[in-house]
């Protein structure tokens, strides 16, 4: 019996993919099918095509489905999937398995607060804001304050195998930055030990991931996403009025055209957002979220090709500085690089020049 597995990642650049007995057999992402460039969202064209052409519709075949995150928590994710919960009694806040729990602290925590509509909404605000990592959850959605909420981990999957059309138990979830370091072994010696590292904006809670391959995959640690190299690149691309996941490319493009001067005098607001502390783990004394408001406090006037040299040397230098800690730690010098920042061309070039580094494998897409 056929060993076939379907992949599906779901967010920005949405993608199927289909291995049978281990092979990569296709791989199609969303865009090509909708013509919306780095479409978001559940691929229901790509997957049709896939189960249509590869498995002739028959989707009893499928013998796993793999999802691109393990912690699949928030609201938007249900809305991927085309569930959108109409009752609190549906869903429970993150954080809260027990929703009276969630309650009781909340009816405690508002006490001394107006009970008009506008003092309740502050407190809720500021509730949020101290229990679930500062505010992260809280939207704004049509001038309504809304809280994104998460079902128990059984109805999701059920919820998505409903979507998908197969059984509930065919359905696996992946760590995000799991599958972003494994992709490179479809395309190296696998039987060689590595160094393999995973640096993105977010995902299942990090930003960036450190293992060892020597036949299987060992992670040895992990940055959270409040410590985001990807989020600030991605602040800085929004803030100079470019998209964010899509356009990081053209801050890469305008660097050179800045004056090392400047980009040195730019850097050093950067350099105070993230750093890389004794443990090889990056840290920021501020939560991911704020990174934009803090650009715009400290970098309103500046010129752009200031800014985007300054970004991409900060992200060139904090990555070969992050880079060469796990070389000298681990002694394992060839390497394999995955995840939305390592796109960063000029960066990974860097990397590659690296006395330390003895071979690089940068897998071709991050998606």
């Amino acid at each position: 019996m056929q060993n076939i597995v379907l992949s599906i990642h779901y967010g920005h650049n949405a993608t199927v993919g289909l291995s049978i007995d281990g092979e990569i057999v296709c791989l199609i992402s969303e865009e090509r099918l909708n013509r919306i460039k780095n479409s978001y969202g559940y691929p229901a064209r790509a997957l049709e095509y896939v189960v249509n052409k590869y498995l002739g519709a028959d989707k009893s075949l499928i013998t796993k489905v793999i999802l691109n995150d393990y912690d699949m928590v928030f609201a938007n994710d249900l809305q991927f999937w085309g569930y959108d919960p109409k009752t609190v009694d549906e869903v429970f806040p993150i954080h809260y398995k027990n929703r009276q729990s969630f309650l009781n602290k909340y009816l405690k925590y508002k006490n001394g607060f107006s009970k008009t509509k506008r003092g309740l909404k502050i407190a809720f605000k500021k509730f949020v804001r101290k229990h679930f990592l500062q505010g992260r959850f809280i939207k704004r959605v049509n001038k309504k304050l809304t809280f994104p909420f998460i079902v128990t981990r059984e109805k999701l999957i059920k919820i998505i195998a409903d979507k998908i059309g197969v059984p509930a138990e065919k359905i696996l979830p992946f760590d995000h930055h799991s599958a972003h370091l494994l992709a490179a072994m479809y395309f190296v010696d696998a039987n060689k030990k590595r160094l393999c590292l995973s640096l993105d904006g977010a995902g299942d809670w990090a930003s960036a991931k450190v293992a060892i391959w020597d036949g299987k995959l060992n992670i040895i640690s992990a940055t959270s996403q409040n410590a985001s190299v990807g989020s600030l690149y991605y602040c800085v691309t929004g803030f100079l009025g470019m998209k964010g996941l899509e356009h990081e490319f053209k801050v890469m493009g305008m660097a050179p055209y800045a004056k090392e001067e400047q980009i040195e005098r730019v850097k050093k607001v950067f350099e105070t957002m993230i750093y890389l502390d004794e443990k090889g783990e990056f840290k920021s004394p501020m939560p991911s979220e704020d990174y934009f408001n803090y650009i715009t406090d400290k970098l309103s006037f500046e010129r752009f090709d200031n800014i985007s040299g300054a970004i991409q040397k900060f992200t060139e230098e904090i990555m070969m500085q992050w880079i060469r800690f796990w070389i000298e730690k681990t002694g394992v010098s060839d390497i394999t690089v995955g995840g939305g920042v390592m796109m960063n061309v000029k960066a990974v070039k860097r990397v590659y020049e690296m006395p330390e580094v003895s071979s690089l494998f940068v897998t071709p897409s991050a998606g």
